[in-house]
């Protein structure tokens, strides 16, 4: 399931790259966004 969300993500970025700073930008806010969300993830569920 997450393997195919990335595929998606990767497939709409090369499709919607009419610069590579636009994709860049939005793969950053991604790793953030990821990032944000393993920290949160190790906040809630440790003991």
């Amino acid at each position: 399931m997450i393997t195919a969300a990335w595929t998606d993500v990767v497939l709409f970025a090369q499709q919607n790259s009419s610069g590579s700073y636009a994709a860049g930008k939005m793969f950053g806010n991604i790793f953030l966004a990821v990032l944000a969300a393993a920290i949160l993830w190790k906040v809630f569920t440790r003991d």
